[in-house]
């Protein structure tokens, strides 16, 4: 489809060029008394998403600002760490425990069930 001659397309164009929105929300909220609401312009070129409008017109998607003022989310590590117990739990699970056993009975297990 083309945008060129549209009076609705020409005038989000402009109004978007002019206040730069963050979001859709953002655009609504701004746009001059009397215009079409993004989805209104988007339905008139067969589209349902903001995104897909703002490609569809050849505007610059807005660049996404945490809350911190970055513009990246910050870093997640994920640390892992086994306690004592959890060695002792592998320890017992392992071959090398079952070898160590020799001839000795094995020992009591018991076993959890949900009443």
């Amino acid at each position: 489809m083309t945008t060129k001659g549209n009076p609705a397309i020409d005038n989000f164009i402009e109004q978007y060029k002019k206040m730069q929105p963050r979001s859709a929300v953002e655009y609504n909220r701004q746009r001059a008394p009397g215009s079409l609401t993004w989805a209104a312009v988007a339905r008139g070129c067969g589209l349902t998403k903001w995104f897909d409008l703002l490609d569809h017109c050849g505007l610059e998607r807005p660049v996404r600002v945490y809350p911190t003022g970055r513009k990246e989310p910050k870093q997640v590590y994920i640390v892992h760490s086994t306690s004592d117990l959890e060695e002792r739990l592998a320890y017992l699970d392992s071959q090398e425990y079952w070898d160590s056993l020799g001839d000795e009975k094995i020992p009591f297990v018991p076993r959890v069930t949900n009443t």
